[in-house]
């Protein structure tokens, strides 16, 4: 046991400051930049930013959605894609809600309480 070296104290070093005497060197560190990270704005700064600006610029949005709904989506999606021909790769699941809720949206802004999705979500 006489020829056995002694354990550096690696933690005592760490909190006392001192280097253990077996590290060469300090490990580097990286300077990358954080995510950038979108929130949502109060209205009174939405309003004062144009509309155009974000346009085209896609955000990533989730929402859960029932398994019917999910089928339906897929099935319509198929249809979609078929209809379209050989512009099928622009017929995303992306395209169809965006295109699907546009849609929706203008017509609840036109008929109001008679829109299909105000009466859909009000016999919910």
């Amino acid at each position: 046991m006489a020829d056995r070296r002694e354990t550096p104290d690696i933690l005592g070093a760490v909190l006392g400051g001192e280097a253990p005497e077996s590290t060469s060197k300090p490990a580097s560190q990286h300077d990358s930049k954080p995510a950038i990270r979108r929130t949502s704005k109060p209205a009174s700064q939405k309003a004062s930013k144009p509309v155009d600006q974000d346009a085209g610029k896609p955000t990533k949005a989730t929402f859960y959605l029932s398994t019917e709904t999910l089928d339906a989506m897929e099935d319509g999606l198929h249809q979609l894609r078929k209809l379209a021909g050989k512009e099928r790769s622009r017929v995303t699941k992306s395209a169809l809600v965006e295109a699907a809720l546009v849609a929706a949206l203008k017509d609840l802004e036109k008929k109001g309480p008679a829109s299909q999705l105000a009466g859909k979500l009000a016999s919910q």
